[in-house]
Formats: structure tokens, sequence, C-alpha cells
């Protein structure tokens, strides 16, 4: 699915729900076109879009290509092909520049049924529904000695499509299964190659969607850059060029577009959104909190706005504050269960116990949960219940084994100081996940926290890096290894590259400052020590109760 938005520690995958009602339904067949408005009144999706639903009168064979066109400021159009307007979602088309085409043939399961919707903020607006036949004649079979789809990306550039293939090019384009991602990404080219400028910003969109799918984000940069370059300002495609900046690391890039896609949609909360993850990423919680004050401020009704600030400001250990963003988010977005369990873990965090009866009521309502339940353990250790919540979760493991349930026994064990079972439960959780970066941290970060097994917490951290290079945390981790090995240098480099990557992180100023002090270079480590201090009062604390101090590396 596209994604629009990243929250961290706050986001789940939303996909379109089945929510239509009967009177929203209408028939539209070839040759008509409809005049209508997305309104607050309407059904919505879980994604909080408004939307109006369709059927789609179409004889036996009939190719009907429907295009939206959104009127409303800032709307990016989205047409969901369905089985029924509570039915399964069959196909989708999301537009570039307010124009959305999806092509729609009845034969056997025909899907009879289109959503008309948004993708994004805004989510309501009016909209211009037509319904045509294929333009042009029918697509052109493919000779009996060429694919049946089209060339993979790797053969180069091939001509355009014609006016009667676009819809069934776009079609290809549009698919996202790792499977035929190479069919799509040349299908999205050749719809680059058309002379008409919409369909080629769009071919260059879609092609840049498909590389970030995939991880390859140098290549979803060139292809949203060149699909920017015939539409400017195109808000979507540039959202979509600075995720994928962010992705790769170019965040000054990045924080630009978002900047840009602000001035374009002043009424839009999701490129606040975008840059309050950078910040809040490089470690400036208080930059985070004020880019999603500016969120709310133009958009008042952006749920994920008001869900994100309230972790970041819960984050900067302001629970009410944090508890009362997220009963707001959920007046918006009152089904959303992650935000009821983070509203009420930031109660119990903030000293209210009334917290802890909806969380045991999210469980009861949610037995399969893991995410819920992580939450209600972390809340019970909290107040001090820390056997009660490792009985839950002995339980739980017992039930069914899960890297994430052992991960989160770790994490109470570890911060009960009981080492050895926190070693464990980390070592298991990475041997259930190998391939994840996360799970070797944990076992290198459980050992350098205890001052043991230092070699194997080096070569944890080494192959947390390979997974995913770059990873501050895994940095950081591996730094504090080399303070307890006396490897000093290493330790400088591997806080001073956690540093770079993320200047406003106390511990990693602290620990960058312990290394040069032990290397001699006084003024540079208290520096850092005194502009760790100020940024994190309780630093100190947390390096003394390993062992370490400016005095005692």
């Amino acid at each position: 699915m596209h994604r629009l938005i990243r929250l961290s520690a706050v986001v789940i995958a939303m996909t379109i729900a089945p929510m239509a009602r009967a009177q929203d339904l209408a028939t539209i067949r070839s040759g008509q076109t409809v005049h209508g408005a997305l309104t607050e009144t309407d059904e919505t999706t879980n994604a909080g879009a408004a939307f109006d639903c369709f059927s789609v009168d179409a004889t036996q064979g009939e190719t009907v290509e429907l295009t939206l066109t959104a009127e409303g400021a800032g709307m990016t159009p989205l047409l969901v092909a369905m089985t029924g307007c509570d039915g399964e979602v069959l196909d989708a088309a999301s537009g570039v520049n307010g124009r959305a085409v999806l092509s729609l043939t009845r034969a056997g399961e025909f899907p009879d049924f289109v959503r008309v919707t948004t993708r994004g903020r805004p989510t309501t607006g009016a909209y211009v529904l037509v319904a045509s036949g294929p333009a042009g004649a029918p697509p052109t079979p493919a000779p009996a000695t060429a694919p049946a789809t089209a060339p993979s990306a790797g053969q180069g550039a091939a001509a355009a499509y014609g006016p009667g293939e676009r819809s069934g090019g776009a079609a290809i384009c549009a698919q996202t299964a790792p499977e035929v991602r190479e069919a799509a990404l040349a299908a999205c080219l050749r719809l680059a190659q058309d002379t008409d400028t919409g369909w080629a910003t769009a071919g260059w969109f879609e092609r840049g969607r498909r590389f970030e799918e995939a991880g390859r984000y140098p290549e979803a940069i060139d292809s949203f850059t060149r699909a920017l370059a015939l539409k400017p300002d195109a808000t979507d495609v540039r959202f979509e060029r600075a995720s994928a900046l962010a992705a790769a690391g170019r965040t000054d890039e990045a924080l630009q577009d978002y900047r840009r896609v602000a001035e374009l949609a002043p009424h839009n909360g999701e490129p606040f959104l975008g840059m309050a993850r950078i910040h809040a990423g490089q470690g400036d919680l208080a930059r985070a909190i004020a880019d999603l004050d500016a969120a709310v401020d133009r958009a008042p009704d952006y749920a994920d706005g008001w869900a994100q600030r309230g972790a970041y400001k819960a984050g900067s250990g302001d629970f009410a504050a944090g508890a009362a963003d997220l009963e707001r988010a959920l007046e918006l977005r009152p089904e959303n269960g992650v935000w009821e369990a983070l509203r009420a873990l930031y109660q119990v965090k903030g000293g209210d116990a009334q917290g802890h009866e909806t969380l045991a009521r999210l469980v009861q309502l949610n037995p399969g949960s893991t995410f819920v339940l992580k939450i209600q353990v972390e809340a019970l250790q909290d107040s001090g219940r820390t056997q009660e919540a490792l009985a839950i979760l002995d339980g739980a493991i017992g039930n069914a084994p899960d890297a994430e349930l052992y991960t989160s026994r770790y994490s109470v064990r570890l911060k009960a100081k009981a080492f050895p079972g926190a070693i464990a439960d980390a070592d298991e959780a990475a041997r259930l996940k190998p391939g994840e970066s996360l799970y070797q941290n944990n076992r290198c970060w459980a050992r350098a926290v205890a001052g043991i097994e230092l070699d194997t917490a080096r070569s944890a951290c080494d192959r947390a890096l390979q997974l995913k290079p770059g990873s501050d945390a895994t940095l950081d981790s591996r730094g504090l290894v080399g303070l307890r090995q006396g490897r000093f240098q290493e330790a400088w480099n591997d806080y001073d590259a956690a540093v770079r990557l993320a200047p406003n992180v106390a511990s990693y100023l602290y620990g960058r400052g312990l290394a040069a002090l032990r290397l001699g270079r006084q003024a540079e480590g208290q520096a850092d020590i005194v502009r760790a201090i100020g940024i994190d009062a309780d630093v100190a604390r947390t390096y003394a109760a390993y062992g370490l101090s400016p005095g005692a590396v």
C-alpha cells in the first residue's frame, strides 16, 4: 500500500475498510460524468478519508475507463476497484496533479464497484468522475515472440504506450508485489516517455514509488526528480521525494522538500510530520514538537499529527500533555486501539492508575495483539509491578514464542538488572529473527550494560551494523563496548559517528566526551560532557550506573 506517513511508535498500517452505506451507492456507465463532493458527513475509511461508492454498469467484455479529477485544493484522488462496496479490494489507482485513471473490464469476476476517495490529506472536497470507453483502439496484442508483460527495467526505455494502451500500462506500473516489480518498473518507464505531460509525470512518479518500496532510494529520488521537472508544483511527488531523501539520510534536502510542500498545501499537516520525524531522529524533540504544533494549527483535524505530538511530548517527559494529545487524536479517530493503548500508558507514567484498567480491557478485547500486551507490561513495570509484568510475559511466551515477546521480557529484565535473563532473551529473539539488526543490537547492548562477554557484544554489534549500516543506536552500543574494553579511539569513532547522525542525543555526546577525556583531549571531552548535561541532566547518572564517569573511565 502507498505510504505517506511513518509515525514512530504510533502508526499502524492502514487499509481501506469495507464501510459503505446503501444510500452512498450510485451507478455510472460509459458516457456519463458525475460531479460530486466528499464531505465530512460521508462514511470514511480506516485511514479517515471520506468516500463515495459507485456501481459500474458495463456489459460482458466491455471496458470502462474511469477518470477521477479532484477539484478540491490539495486533494490527491484515489480510485479503488472492489467486488462490492463492502467487498475485496481488487485494484487501485492514485493521482498525480489531481487526476487518477483506472480501467475496468467486465469478464468473470468483474470488479463492478468503484470507491472514490483520497490519499493523504485533505480527505474532503469536490471531484469529477468521468466514465468512457477505452481511449482509441483496444490495446494491440503483443507479437507471439514478445513477452506478454512490459519488458524488464534492465532492457532500457521502450517506446511510449499508444493512446489505447495507457490504462493497461498504468495497471502494470501500479503493481507493488516484489515478484512483478521489474515488469512494473519497465511499464512505468514506458508511461514516462508519453508526450502527454500528465501521463509522463505519472510514469516517473509511480516508478519512483516502486523503487522506494524496494529500498532503492537513489533511483527513487532520480525518478521523483524527473517527475518534478515536468510538474514542479506536484505536492504528492515532492512529498514522496522528501520521504526517499530522508530514508537515504539526505535530511537537509528532505527538509527543503517538506517545507516546499507546506507552502504549496498550507492546510496539510503531513509535511510537518515529515519534518518532525527528521528532527526527532536527530534527537531534537523540542523542534519536532514545534513542527507538529504547526501541523495541528494548520490542520486541526489531523489526527496523526495530534497522536505523534503526544508521543513526542511523552518522550520528553510530559506525560500528561502526551495523554491529552492522544485524547484529541482519539476524538478524531476513536477506533484506533494503538492510540488508546498509548494514551493509557502515558496516563500511568503520569501517575494516573486508571490507565491500568484501560490496558487490561484492551488486552481482553485484543488477545492476539503483541503490541497492546507490550504496552501493558511497560505500564506495570513503570508502576513497580515488575513480577506481575514478567508473569504476563512468561505466560505469553509459553503460549506462542515470539521474538517481540522475548524482546519485551529482555527490556523488563534489563531494567531490573537481571542481566543473565536479559541476555538469554536477547539471544533467543536474535535466533528467531537472525536477519534483523534490532535483535543483534539488543544482544550487544545487554552485554555492554552488564559489562560482560564484551567480545561477543562487539561481534553482535558488528553484525547489526552489517544488517543496518549507519544505525546510530548500534554505534552507541558499540561505543559503550569500546569504553568497557579500553579501546577508546574506537569508542570515540563510534560515538562521533552516532553524534553526526543524531547531534542532540545526550548519551552519544556524553560517551564521546568520556572517550575524548580518556584519550587526553581534555577541552574537547569536557565540552561534549557539558553539552550532554545541558540536554539531559540525568545522563551523568546513567553512565555512573555503568561505572563510567569523567574521573573513572
